[in-house]
């Protein structure tokens, strides 16, 4: 996504982003500075860990 010129934004889209896979997906991504929007099933407290560790612009998004 190019904004305002030379600028680019990297955003993924993660299902699944608050345990396994998905977790270690959005914090390996959080490190290669790449911002991620990713939804959980129930657990909102892990979500929120998983965006306060990635340090980022993160929305968690319930999916149910």
């Amino acid at each position: 996504m190019t904004i305002e010129g030379n600028s680019t934004t990297k955003i993924a889209i993660v299902t699944g982003g608050s345990r396994g896979l998905g977790r270690s997906t959005v914090l390996s991504l959080a490190k290669c500075g790449v911002s991620s929007i990713f939804t959980y099933n129930a657990n909102r407290v892990e979500a929120e860990d998983v965006a306060a560790l990635a340090g980022r612009s993160i929305a968690a998004c319930d999916a149910s």
